[in-house]
């Protein structure tokens, strides 16, 4: 695995450099170690957050307020722009294609990498976005799904024992 970020000695303050040692998302750490352990190695690891779809919100209503756009009169134009933008929440590469009998549920597996998207629309006519918590509420769930799934595969390529 690779980090795009540097490690700090959080007592000493000094950058760290280990080729040993990469650096992943707390929440995702578990899955990932125990990924790795069982001889499925990855390659890179993310938990993106979903800053541009909060872009948009607040471009969409700039617009509104300044009486450059009729939301009421563009509503299924907009709703299907915001559909067609895939907004990340989870994704895992792994190093190699490795096949998989199952992956954990709301999870797609393409190209050796795995991902999971939250839909930021409720499912609705409207245009309705799901409330943070919500959305925190569905990233923590699917965080939970990997590490069962993780927890559940068979070890290859003679992986550590966990």
């Amino acid at each position: 695995m690779h980090s795009k970020g540097e490690i700090i000695n959080t007592k000493t303050f000094d950058i760290i450099n280990d080729d040993t040692i990469v650096s992943v998302d707390r929440s995702l750490a578990r899955s990932i170690s125990i990924l790795n352990k069982k001889g499925y190695y990855t390659e890179h690891a993310n938990l993106a957050k979903i800053t541009t779809l909060f872009s948009i919100i607040n471009l969409l209503y700039e617009l509104k307020q300044n009486n450059l756009i009729n939301i009421k009169n563009n509503e299924q134009t907009i709703k299907n722009i915001i559909e067609s933008t895939i907004h990340e929440a989870t994704s895992i590469m792994f190093k190699e294609n490795y096949i998989f009998s199952n992956i954990p549920e709301g999870f797609i597996y393409d190209h050796n990498t795995l991902f999971y998207f939250i839909n930021v629309l409720k499912d609705s006519d409207n245009i309705e976005f799901k409330e943070l918590l919500e959305m925190d509420k569905e990233r923590e769930k699917s965080i939970q799904l990997l590490e069962e799934w993780a927890n559940s595969l068979p070890e290859i390529n003679g992986g550590k024992n966990v």
